[in-house]
């Protein structure tokens, strides 16, 4: 498995949404995300398993800025929600290679600073946006302990 898939569909939605076709760009970026998904549950097998979290991350972000670009509040409350269940569930499962926890643990705060900054911008999802931080920061926590344990 590896990533050409979800970098075909990455850069189809990024040429659309140049061209404000955000809608094309908007199903690209959820086929983008889709696969994205299919290689962190099959990151045994993806080639480079460094590209797993980033894709991930990626994905999430161009989605969460168009619709934001387009004050779609609830489907990104939608989307927050969801990558805070992906990532904090990556970090929960023993199921994951240790490089891919270890690689969601580092870039989690780029999804733990979207949810500060949307949940600001819309009130409305604030208290959302505020119950997934504490649920990344919890698990951030667990992840740490867990894996000291391993370590000892």
């Amino acid at each position: 498995m590896n990533d050409s898939n979800w970098q075909k569909y990455t850069e189809t939605g990024n040429s659309f949404l140049s061209k404000e076709q955000k809608c094309c760009a908007y199903r690209f970026y959820q086929s983008a995300l889709t696969e994205a998904e299919q290689m962190l549950m099959n990151s045994f097998e993806v080639e480079n398993i460094d590209i797993v979290v980033p894709a991930l991350m990626i994905s999430y972000q161009n989605l969460f800025n168009l619709l934001d670009s387009e004050n779609c509040y609830e489907d990104l409350c939608s989307y927050l929600s969801r990558a805070t269940e992906r990532f904090a569930g990556t970090l929960h499962s023993p199921e994951f290679p240790e490089t891919v926890q270890e690689n969601c643990c580092r870039d989690i705060h780029k999804l733990y600073h979207s949810l500060d900054l949307y949940g600001q911008k819309y009130p409305i999802i604030y208290k959302e946006c505020q119950n997934c931080m504490r649920y990344l920061k919890e698990a951030i926590l667990y992840f740490a302990l867990t894996l000291h344990g391993k370590k000892n």
